[in-house]
């Protein structure tokens, strides 16, 4: 495939032609799709309630949640990165990140929870990879060992 012919979000870069996406880590997070909200426990203890939809008037604020979530976030290779939920699982982001074009079947985020003793879960507590062990630790970061 020509370098031309990949989507924008694909190009490689001068120091790594590997895929990459971005991983958002966070250490709970709860829907409330009653009040059109979930929150988020961020690695620090802090929460963040974060409004699955904005009025116009509001803006202000909802670039400063996506400010500090971006604060949360990795990038790293796509083979290495936890599974794919999917863009639906994610709706609850949308107004925080860029999730990719719905027509196609590009993923440019991931999710996981961060245990305890920083082996990383999917957000609903499964595996988050079959094929590695997820891990992370603020002092070594983003680790991953073939299982």
């Amino acid at each position: 495939m020509d370098l031309l012919e990949k989507p924008d979000t694909n190009v490689a870069t001068r120091y790594s032609d590997i895929d990459s996406v971005e991983l958002l880590l966070l250490q709970s997070v709860s829907h409330n799709h009653a009040a059109g909200e979930t929150t988020a426990t961020l690695l620090d203890g802090e929460k963040l309630t974060l409004p699955h939809e904005f009025a116009a008037g509001r803006k202000r604020e909802q670039r400063q949640l996506a400010a500090r979530l971006a604060t949360q976030t990795l990038q790293v290779a796509d083979y290495s990165a936890p599974a794919d939920p999917g863009r639906k699982a994610l709706s609850w982001l949308k107004p925080y990140f860029y999730l990719g074009d719905p027509s196609k079947s590009e993923s440019l985020l991931r999710v996981a929870i961060v245990g305890e003793d920083g082996q990383l879960k999917l957000p609903g507590g499964g595996a988050a990879s079959g094929e590695y062990e997820l891990s992370y630790n603020p002092r070594l970061g983003y680790q991953y060992k073939k299982r």
